[in-house]
């Protein structure tokens, strides 16, 4: 296991990849990432070489984590993935554009090229990225794997945030976790992490910041297995409850639940543009409802329920809120 360290801050936008792992005959779903500290991104073009011989391309497993998008796909035979997305809303967070499904074909060391992208009406940004995709023979080593890892955590400014790596996180078919090789970085430098090898426990410390900042995790088994996931933390700024800047006036909107992750209550706050119906639901991964908060007609204005999951396991849930024909998800995590 490897002490956190810090890494070069990034610009404004940006569209990443990261090396992993998987074993042929098997399904490997591939995240592309936005990093993004402050722009308002209402578009994203991008193409990704592959090997043919290699990868075979089967489409979009998981659509678009950082917004309600209109996605479009098109690939070609000449081993190219094209994509687009062009957002309702202007994207100001960072996460998963979209994660590409992929079948390993023949074992050995292959590439997914990042030929070019385009953010908004920018200019082309060209050879923008390299991952590397490590393919087992069908039956040898799997790679580690992710068994609860969310794409978002949300804290305040100046507070501290700990969390432990360990099994219920990452897990190995054929190492035990004490095995794994487990590193640990985070960006921009403004924000400070630890990480102990002994309990994996890591802390991170936000000081002033406010604004995105990317946790990057790398876990290798002892056979050479990889895998790489980045976890986005919302650093935002703390205000008294009496001059709180909330959403603008007459818009439907959905707050990050308040604390995030939370142990076992945690607030939702909402604003409806129009009185009328609306709906507050809670739902697990699997897309099953576990609570209902509200079931009731409201006012038009900004209304905030608690949520009390003591009867839960840990994990990462979804809340959703309808009115009307609008419909705001958002993923929260719960940490025993």
């Amino acid at each position: 296991m490897a002490v956190m360290s810090p890494a070069l801050a990034w610009g404004q936008a940006s569209v990443t990849m990261s090396d992993t792992s998987t074993v042929v005959g098997e399904t490997l779903l591939f995240p592309v990432h936005l990093k993004n500290e402050s722009s308002n991104v209402t578009g994203i073009n991008l193409m990704i070489s592959y090997d043919t011989l290699s990868l075979q391309y089967v489409g979009i497993s998981e659509s678009s984590t950082i917004s309600d998008s209109v996605l479009s796909i098109e690939n070609g035979a000449d081993g190219k993935v094209r994509f687009s997305m062009a957002s309702t809303y202007p994207v100001t967070s960072s996460g998963t554009i979209v994660h590409l499904e992929f079948i390993g074909l023949t074992s050995g060391d292959t590439f997914l090229q990042l030929d070019e992208y385009r953010i908004n009406e920018e200019s082309v940004v060209e050879n923008a990225a390299e991952a590397r995709i490590r393919v087992f023979g069908e039956g040898g080593n799997q790679p580690p794997f992710a068994v609860n890892i969310p794409d978002t955590l949300v804290l305040i400014s100046g507070d501290t945030l700990q969390f432990n790596i360990d099994e219920t996180v990452f897990a190995d078919a054929e190492d035990a976790f004490d095995s794994l090789d487990i590193q640990v970085s985070l960006e921009p430098e403004v924000v400070f992490g630890t990480f102990d090898e002994e309990t994996g426990l890591v802390t991170i410390t936000t000081a002033d910041f406010v604004g995105f900042a990317t946790l990057s995790i790398r876990v290798e088994d002892t056979n050479g297995g990889v895998f790489e996931e980045s976890i986005i933390l919302d650093i935002q700024l703390k205000v008294s409850n009496e001059n709180e800047q909330y959403e603008t006036p007459g818009q439907f909107w959905l707050a990050q639940n308040y604390p995030n992750p939370f142990n076992p209550s945690t607030n939702i706050s909402f604003t409806l543009a129009e009185t009328g119906f609306a709906k507050l639901e809670v739902y697990n991964l699997q897309g099953q409802s576990i609570a209902v908060l509200i079931k009731n007609r409201l006012t038009s204005g900004r209304h905030s329920v608690s949520f009390d999951a003591s009867a839960l396991a840990s994990g990462i849930y979804l809340y959703r809120l309808t009115s009307g024909n609008q419909v705001l998800t958002k993923k929260m995590m719960l940490i025993k």
